[in-house]
């Protein structure tokens, strides 16, 4: 951003200058005297106001420069608002003996591990006079944000006497915890609320990525029209985390927009039917030889080359394919890199085609680099 020009040639100097050369020429101006003494602190502090306090406030104006509570303010003036951060949710699994109470709000754990607490989890929905064996309960992280996102089969303790319950896991990963909206993502909202200057065509793809997105927890949205008289519109939906939503986050976007409770909220029309569903993961395997450079590691290459795929991943998903030879521009793109061979992406050289229900992700697990001299 370029100071305007009322706010430029203001430095200390200038400001000090100025002010001596329109005191009485028959005054001793010169450094040390009193009038000089007296008119330098007043020029730093209006220098500072000039090169620091003024274009800062004029940043402010703008969404595209402010920031934190700033663009808050922005987007209140326009009807939306950060979105907060979410809890995760999920399944365990109880074992437990005949007329065993669940009661909802009972609290349920994983490990402490190096250090770090442990997550605690709540009961949603209460169960009673259960049989002896197993049964499946809903909960939902006491706190929000990604630490309650665990991988199956880490909630293990029961915090509430629970009599009954004799074990307790979760038998599949518990998701949909993100962190509160930053400020790139609230920014570009509001960029594209400002576009389409706040006019719906009840139903465009914009409207529905525009109410997708203004749901707690949603990070993206594929939005597949209705291919046919049925009106069903389907809506594939991504975390905050990049990961696929949630069902709880799902059910959410599809209340927001049908507003079942309350008809006259619903905000597409009324003979459109609504889907809104999670992407499937297509785990990509990768594999090559790589010839590190000196002053490198393949550990420091593989985690920077992981990084550089999933950040193509976005581009490759609407593209409709993720290719081949740009995989190999990456890798010989990262750092440390002298250069590679027997490049393989799913076992083979050809690329992979993805549908927009579909999301490509690479892990640590599924890529495979073997240190090598390439001849």
């Amino acid at each position: 951003m370029e100071l305007p020009e009322f706010l430029q040639n203001k430095s200390t100097d200038e400001i000090h200058t100025q002010m001596l050369d329109s005191m009485p020429g028959d005054i001793d101006k010169s450094q040390g005297q009193h009038p000089y003494n007296y008119t330098r602190p007043t020029a730093m502090i209006a220098s500072e106001l000039c090169q620091q306090t003024l274009p800062e406030i004029i940043k402010l104006i703008f969404p595209m420069y402010a920031y934190g509570e700033w663009l808050d303010y922005h987007a209140q003036m326009r009807g939306i608002s950060r979105r907060p951060a979410t809890a995760s949710s999920g399944t365990l699994q109880l074992t437990v003996t005949k007329n065993t109470n669940i009661p909802v709000g009972s609290q349920f754990a994983t490990a402490s591990v190096d250090g770090q607490p442990s997550v605690v989890f709540e009961t949603t929905q209460g169960k009673f006079n259960l049989p002896e064996g197993t049964t499946e309960v809903s909960v939902k992280c006491t706190q929000t944000g990604t630490v309650g996102n665990v991988i199956a089969g880490t909630v293990i303790f029961k915090l509430s006497q629970l009599s009954g319950v004799t074990a307790v896991t979760n038998p599949e990963a518990i998701t949909g915890g993100t962190e509160e909206e930053d400020d790139d993502s609230l920014r570009a909202r509001i960029v594209s609320l400002d576009q389409s200057q706040s006019v719906s065509y009840v139903g465009s793809v914009a409207d529905y990525k525009r109410w997708s997105l203004e749901v707690p927890g949603v990070g993206g949205v594929t939005v597949i029209p209705a291919q046919d008289d049925s009106g069903l519109v389907t809506l594939v939906i991504t975390d905050s985390n990049g990961d696929p939503a949630n069902e709880e986050i799902c059910q959410n976007v599809y209340d927001y927009i049908m507003s079942p409770a309350d008809p006259e909220l619903r905000l597409t029309a009324p003979n459109v039917k609504l889907s809104v569903i999670p992407p499937t993961i297509i785990e990509l395997s990768i594999s090559a030889t790589v010839e590190v450079g000196t002053g490198s590691s393949l550990e420091a290459i593989k985690t920077a080359f992981i990084e550089a795929v999933q950040a193509y991943l976005d581009t490759a998903r609407s593209d409709g394919e993720v290719r081949y030879t740009q995989i190999g521009k990456i890798l010989a793109g990262v750092p440390g890199v002298y250069d590679y061979d027997a490049l393989t992406l799913n076992s083979g050289s050809t690329n992979i085609s993805i549908t927009n229900t579909q999301l490509p992700q690479v892990t640590s697990d599924s890529v495979l680099l073997t240190q090598g001299v390439v001849t």
